[in-house]
């Protein structure tokens, strides 16, 4: 079978070559995790035994981030692709005939982008070359598309993340503070054999930063969610592409001009969803139905 797409499509967020803001979100997280469990706590802990702050720290903050490191990574991996389209592609891959869908009766529409049985309502992401169902937008943070498929993840994300880098700051400045007023010179030296507290300071500082500019973030983008979602219901790409008017004549067909990769240029290409034979037939006998009623 002749492959429908010459255009590199990109099944998840793990498919090279990875953005820099996906490289970035993931050394953030890394590098917030990895500094309060290996140096600050323990720090902390040889200065005072325990403390209500570590207690709320280790109980709340810790598995926020990891929970939130988690839930990046399955959006990262997850696949938001059409189902029509993901079912061709994998019977593409296997070398099987393509078998008729019951499902598809309800979406015979063609995009001519990807070559694909798709429903009219979907979108085709230029960034990934592939069409996404219920497309809401490309997350460049995780460098995937977020469709109806993955969107449960995509909110869990930004809910667990707000939460976690909340907790983070708050215990970032608690410590900060502490090692501008206290003597914690004395638990450094023990801890890490060296006199390092102007270090652990700046350490401290730059994860503080990284964490409000990513609390700050995560929340506005949540609460635009929210916003978008449950008062307007419209998705983020509705809200900032509104549809055109279109008149009888191009009711059927849906012409976008988007940005699409060829071969690693940046190309701009004009995605057009036609209807297949089967569509246009049961268009055509609806307009003749309705145009005997309205003879009657």
């Amino acid at each position: 079978m002749q492959r429908r797409n010459q255009l590199r499509v990109r099944r998840n967020g793990c498919h090279w070559p990875p953005s820099c803001c996906q490289v970035l979100a993931l050394l953030s997280l890394t590098y917030q995790l990895v500094l309060s469990t290996v140096l600050i706590v323990p720090l902390l802990t040889s200065y005072e035994r325990v403390t209500p702050t570590q207690v709320i720290f280790c109980v709340v903050s810790l598995p926020l981030q990891t929970m939130s490191l988690g839930l990046g990574l399955a959006l990262t991996l997850s696949d938001p692709t059409a189902r029509l389209v993901a079912m061709e592609q994998e019977a593409d891959s296997l070398g099987l005939e393509q078998q008729q869908q019951s499902e598809a009766e309800s979406t015979l529409f063609l995009c001519s982008l990807c070559k694909a049985r798709v429903g009219k309502s979907s979108i085709h992401c230029g960034t990934c070359n592939r069409c996404v169902c219920g497309f809401d937008q490309h997350f460049k943070w995780t460098n995937n598309c977020v469709g109806s498929r993955n969107y449960h993840l995509f909110v869990e994300t930004l809910g667990s993340l707000v939460l976690s880098e909340a907790a983070l700051t708050a215990f970032l400045a608690h410590f900060i503070y502490l090692s501008f007023e206290t003597d914690l010179e004395t638990a450094c030296e023990e801890y890490l054999s060296w006199d390092g507290l102007r270090v652990v300071q700046a350490l401290s500082i730059l994860c503080a930063c990284i964490s409000t500019f990513l609390l700050v973030g995560a929340f506005r983008l949540l609460i635009s969610q929210i916003w978008l979602r449950f008062i307007k219901h419209k998705t983020a790409y509705q809200h900032h592409h509104p549809p055109k008017q279109r008149n009888s004549q191009q009711e059927s067909i849906d012409a976008t001009a988007i940005e699409v990769s060829v071969a690693g240029r940046s190309m701009r290409r004009t995605r057009v969803v036609l209807p297949t034979p089967e569509a246009e037939l049961q268009l055509s006998q609806l307009r003749a139905k309705t145009e005997e009623q309205a003879a009657k």
